[in-house]
């Protein structure tokens, strides 16, 4: 029994930090770009990347944090599926609360596609190209990712009867709702602004 909780704990330790990488951030750094958390809307993943760097940094962004839901989800997997819940909820909390920015990281709808992708790699593919359409014409980003990832977690909620499984979709939208709360606070007051560029003079 011990050894099956020092294993559980290493897992969920090791998944928390892979999901705390801060890709965007390291990106910023790395280009001279200066911290991103002081920069745009002070988040560190895509949509904030493309304000500052374009749409080229910001689909190397998502897809890194794409990645490091996805990856640590195929390790449990193939390991200790088991004790797959866990770790879906423990990766995403390393992306939003980054161990390596003082535990204060992004909004989770990357790398809770990628961790999703895992075991629902239809659902959440569909989910992808209605976000990109929605976001085409909308230009909101987070009314956009919001909305489509209600819907496909409720989707795969009804569609999957293991209580583990229904325990970690509901943790997941918590917490992916408790990120955005301060764009829902927009959204609900008319507030929240299409995505655009910052001028170059502004990022400096």
């Amino acid at each position: 029994m011990e050894i099956q909780w020092f294993i559980l704990a290493s897992y969920i330790l090791g998944s928390f930090v892979i999901g705390g990488i801060p890709n965007g951030f390291l990106i910023s750094k790395f280009l001279n770009k200066g911290e991103l958390t002081s920069i745009g809307s002070g988040n560190i993943g895509a949509t904030n990347i493309y304000r500052v760097l374009g749409w080229k940094w910001a689909i190397l962004v998502f897809v890194l944090d794409y990645l490091k839901g996805l990856l640590p989800l195929l390790f449990v997997k193939a390991t200790l599926p088991e004790i797959g819940a866990y770790i879906m909820v423990s990766t995403l909390l390393g992306c939003i609360f980054s161990p390596f920015l003082k535990f204060k990281g992004g909004k989770g709808i990357a790398t809770g596609a990628g961790i999703l992708s895992a075991y629902f790699p239809v659902e959440i593919i569909t989910s992808l190209i209605i976000a990109l359409l929605l976001i085409r014409f909308t230009k909101i980003v987070s009314l956009s990712t919001l909305g489509v990832s209600l819907s496909v977690i409720g989707y795969i909620f009804y569609q999957h009867e293991c209580i583990q499984t229904r325990l970690a979709l509901i943790a997941m939208l918590l917490l992916i709702v408790f990120a955005h709360r301060s764009n829902i606070r927009r959204i609900l007051q008319n507030k929240e602004k299409p995505i655009q560029r910052i001028p170059e003079e502004s990022e400096k």
